[in-house]
């Protein structure tokens, strides 16, 4: 007779944690009041100047003559064109004046070799 004894599997190996778990982040240290940075005051806001004015108050008439040709107190046949008629008009002053001058010649043509 042949002794049979049962063969049991090898227990199953959990292989250890590569690293240790880290710790959540924690947030960065809150400096005294008195430390913090204040930015210094923006400066004011440019004037708008006569011929800008000029140009927006263009565009504005022409935008109400093109939305509300009543408050002329005419019908839209009349608002209508004059409404575009500002509106080139306004944005035309305001693209040209946005054009730099010519710089005066000075003489200098700089280095010549």
């Amino acid at each position: 007779m042949t002794d049979v004894t049962a063969v049991q599997p090898p227990a199953a190996v959990v292989p250890p944690p590569a690293c240790a778990p880290v710790p959540p982040a924690q947030p960065p240290e809150v400096r005294a009041f008195d430390e913090h940075f204040i930015p210094p005051d923006p400066p004011p806001m440019p004037r708008i100047g006569v011929t800008a004015s000029i140009g927006l108050a263009l565009l504005g008439f022409g935008i109400v003559l093109l939305a509300l040709p009543a408050v002329l107190g005419s019908n839209s046949s009349l608002g209508l064109p004059l409404g575009l008629v500002s509106l080139a008009l306004g944005l035309g002053w305001l693209v040209l004046r946005s054009w730099p001058s010519v710089p005066d010649d000075d003489g200098d043509d700089g280095a010549v070799l």
